[in-house]
């Protein structure tokens, strides 16, 4: 991927004492429903390969979303397992977030965050550094393999700090998002609420779940009418269809119009969720702009 330096001065956003408050990433985000303790073998493996790709032990974490960050001091993989064991009394949620920045107020490109609350569905997270390409959809694949996923999506997006005005036209994330159309600025919390209605959008990387896929037709269907012009992997409990060899921002001021993208998501329109749930959410610029940014891969 060429102009990564470039493309980080224009995405990145640090606040007055220099704190990184917007990271761009690779990233891979997988949603899953049922609660976190159906689940909790295949979050245990997400995690195993998660941690192993990271490369370093994060140096901080915030746990069950409160984001209240302290240093990482112990074993984060016997954590989860612990909070997995079926011997362990349940949590009312189970969050972790895992961050690499030399600080803990900066968010980081070595990132990994779960979240699941019982009322809405779960979400595992994996961000990495843009030089990390090599290999990343099958690491990718390699993630999603153990859990039964709804949907997911992977390729370029940003962590965002917690506290970051995503939704204030005048904050940057406006601009950013119309510019940018391979870059997702989304927070995969405030998404989780709408997944059970269908796909969020796609990306570079999409994960359709065996569910959401019966809504298609099923997984032949899809692959028909997706065709040879992007390469489709059977997972154990759904598809990764993979828009070309290799993401790209779309910046519409170079006109890279990203048309692998746009035919994935012409193919699987119908099962995005309905807008109607949405309802006045608006992380992404503001409530327009976010139905709007939500259908630029439709057509």
């Amino acid at each position: 991927m060429e102009g990564i330096a470039a493309l980080r001065e224009q995405v990145d956003q640090h606040g007055m004492k220099g704190q990184a408050h917007m990271k761009l990433c690779l990233e891979v985000t997988l949603y899953y429903d049922g609660g976190f303790r159906a689940n909790g073998p295949a979050v245990v493996a997400f995690f195993e390969k998660a941690l192993a790709a990271l490369g370093q032990k994060p140096r901080y974490w915030g746990i069950d979303g409160q984001n209240k960050w302290k240093a990482v001091k112990g074993d984060i993989l016997e954590m989860v397992r612990f909070w997995a064991s079926e011997e362990t009394a349940p949590r009312e949620r189970y969050g972790l977030r895992l961050e690499s920045g030399p600080t803990a107020q900066d968010v980081s490109d070595l990132s990994i965050r779960l979240y699941d609350d019982g009322r809405y569905p779960g979400f595992v997270r994996l961000l990495l550094p843009l030089e990390r390409l090599d290999g990343f959809t099958a690491l990718a694949r390699d993630l999603a393999a153990p859990l039964r996923f709804l949907s997911g999506h992977g390729g370029l997006s940003t962590n965002t700090a917690p506290d970051y005005p995503t939704s204030l036209p005048e904050y940057p994330v406006l601009a950013l998002s119309r510019r940018f159309r391979g870059i997702d600025f989304d927070d995969p919390l405030s998404f989780a609420r709408f997944v059970r209605g269908g796909l969020k959008c796609v990306s570079w990387l999409t994960f359709v779940g065996d569910d959401l896929a019966a809504r298609g037709g099923g997984r032949a269907a899809l692959k028909q009418a997706l065709g040879s012009e992007v390469t489709v992997v059977d997972l154990p409990h759904g598809l990764l269809i993979q828009a070309g060899p290799a993401p790209s921002a779309g910046d519409v001021n170079r006109q890279d119009h990203l048309p692998l993208q746009h035919h994935v998501g012409r193919v699987l329109r119908d099962l995005r969720f309905p807008e109607s749930l949405l309802r006045r959410y608006d992380g992404i610029g503001g409530t327009e702009n976010t139905l709007e940014w939500l259908r630029r891969f439709d057509t």
